[in-house]
């Protein structure tokens, strides 16, 4: 599925593929699991790891954007299926922010995407770390809305059209706003937006993979001057790819 990007084999390497080499890189958890590559000719790193949707895995002086896979069109917090991706968000974020998410219309259609600037409820911890001169939290946040395969007859070439719109506004709508490192759930590929007949999953959910993959190169290649970091998070485990 992997295109022939550059493998990176360890987090020291990581900033070597960066415009600024000097670039502050790393875990909050040092002993995280992670795979990461470098997309050609450009200064794009993506990593697969693990951990909480709602924080930020990765440590840097480059602004940040955390994406969600909102359950619904209508923005709801709580629903069946999300497997703590859509739930984690309301627990940490304010309601101002989460209702400032929100497109003007109040829906959110399945391949679009809108933000907001990160308000969290925990004021003790700021923004910017002088200590470590390092991002704590991110500055945007993102909604994203999958397909659901109910609504889309199992198709898997609609999965991948769909979450490959949604995955490039995400991506361009961080870069617009300035965000360099992009942590993003793998959308259309659990609970109830993947297939109930389980011979139909497997098909489906590569279809979503290869999306991501597509939009992350794509990005990469439109905006190959520029230093982003595409983080991939899961839970338990890192997404296998």
């Amino acid at each position: 599925m992997l295109f022939g990007w550059n493998c990176i084999g360890s987090i020291r390497q990581m900033p070597f593929f960066l415009a600024n080499d000097k670039t502050p890189l790393s875990f909050r958890n040092p002993s995280a699991r992670f795979r990461a590559w470098n997309i050609p000719s450009t200064h794009t790193i993506f990593v697969s790891t693990s951990g909480q949707f709602s924080s930020l895995r990765m440590q840097s002086n480059l602004p940040a954007a955390i994406a969600n896979a909102t359950q619904s069109a209508a923005f709801a917090k709580r629903g069946q299926g999300g497997l703590g991706v859509n739930d984690a968000f309301p627990a940490v974020l304010t309601d101002k922010c989460w209702e400032e998410s929100k497109p003007d219309s109040g829906i959110l259609l399945p391949g679009e995407c809108s933000s907001a600037t990160w308000e969290d409820k925990n004021h003790l911890v700021p923004c910017w770390d002088e200590e470590t001169k390092t991002y704590n939290k991110p500055l945007l946040f993102i909604q994203m809305l999958a397909p659901k395969a109910s609504m889309y007859q199992d198709d898997s070439k609609s999965c991948y059209e769909i979450t490959l719109r949604a995955y490039t506004a995400c991506f361009e709508e961080a870069i617009r706003c300035g965000c360099r490192v992009i942590q993003i759930p793998l959308i259309a590929a659990f609970g109830d937006f993947v297939p109930r007949a389980l011979s139909k999953r497997p098909k489906w959910i590569r279809s979503a993979k290869l999306s991501l993959l597509h939009a992350v190169e794509k990005t990469a290649k439109k905006h190959a001057s520029k230093d982003l970091v595409i983080v991939l998070t899961n839970i338990p485990q890192p997404v296998n790819l």
